[in-house]
């Protein structure tokens, strides 16, 4: 009995989206939402595109900080390199569809949020609808491929439409790049991260 309580406590966590690659870019213009990739760490520029960055990692023993040079990495999505082992989400090409609910995190003053919300048809392309609004940091939306969390979209807020989002039109661009982002050959290792 006491495996089977522990085994049902520890399921809602396993389906949830995985907070370790939810990452907080501080720039000169101000912070927004971040990503941690397989590609490595990718954001959307919308407080810089240039001049040096603060990357916050969160750990189960609070932020690590990283300090690096905003470099482009594809058309509308901007890098910096950090040396830290960081948990990575895979990303996500296949195209948002009007209807698909998607999964959003993000971190407000370093505690992680999560919601939902619904791709709608927007303009020349979608945007994500949700009950209680977009944080001024913006979103990360992820949806489930293959029993894998993937990064589905960089969510920005938005008045009175549906929030902007970059989604896998954009992000299938880092997959392009002609050198890795990210971790050096030798980061440093810690053990809390696998």
């Amino acid at each position: 009995m006491r495996c089977l309580r522990t085994l049902l406590l520890a399921l809602p966590a396993c389906a949830s989206v995985p907070d370790g690659p939810v990452l907080v870019v501080q720039t000169s213009g101000g912070e927004e939402i971040g990503a941690s990739t397989t590609y490595g760490v990718v954001f959307a520029g919308r407080t810089a595109s240039k001049g040096v960055a603060r990357v916050l990692v969160f750990f189960g023993d609070g932020p690590s900080v990283e300090t690096g040079e905003i470099e482009e990495a594809a058309p509308g999505l901007f890098t910096v390199p950090v040396e830290l082992l960081v948990p990575t989400a895979e990303v996500s090409v296949e195209p948002l569809a009007p209807g698909e609910t998607v999964h959003l995190a993000g971190r407000t003053d370093g505690v992680t949020w999560r919601g939902k919300g619904k791709v709608a048809a927007w303009g020349e392309g979608v945007g994500i609808e949700t009950s209680g609004g977009i944080p001024p940091e913006g979103a990360l939306a992820f949806r489930k491929e293959e029993g894998i969390w993937r990064l589905s979209g960089f969510v920005a807020p938005a008045e009175s439409a549906p929030a902007a989002v970059l989604g896998p039109e954009a992000l299938w661009r880092i997959l392009l790049r002609p050198r890795p982002l990210g971790p050096a050959p030798n980061p440093p290792k810690r053990p809390d991260v696998h």
